[in-house]
């Protein structure tokens, strides 16, 4: 018996900070669907009864989906000395900051080479 309640024990944080996660999404999905549903109030019933009905599925994913989805969106970043250009307030534009970046600061020959483009 005492070996049941030390697993009981062990699990309790886990499932706290799961139960926090599920309490506080599940408020905002139906404050967002309750809202929906007033703003929307002149369209048709069919249409707030979808809404809902996607928020009954967003609170049964809650408890289903027990971790988070990790997305790699944006690359790693690299660290460097230096300020960015964007911190720094120096470049023209996006393609200025990239010939800034990579000449090292100097943007005399991109300005010179994008004259007669545009």
């Amino acid at each position: 018996m005492s070996a049941w309640l030390a697993s009981l024990y062990a699990a309790g944080p886990g499932w706290g900070a799961w139960m926090w996660r599920i309490c506080w999404q599940a408020a905002l999905v139906i404050a967002i669907a309750w809202l929906l549903t007033l703003l929307l109030r002149q369209r048709s019933s069919r249409l707030r009864s979808w809404i809902w009905r996607l928020a009954y599925v967003k609170l049964l994913l809650l408890f289903v989906w027990t971790s988070p989805i990790r997305l790699p969106l944006l690359p790693a970043g690299q660290e460097s000395g230096q300020g960015s250009i964007v911190e720094s307030g120096q470049g023209s534009g996006v393609n200025g900051q990239q010939h800034q970046a990579a000449t090292g600061g100097d943007l005399s020959s991109y300005k010179a080479a994008t004259v007669g483009r545009a």
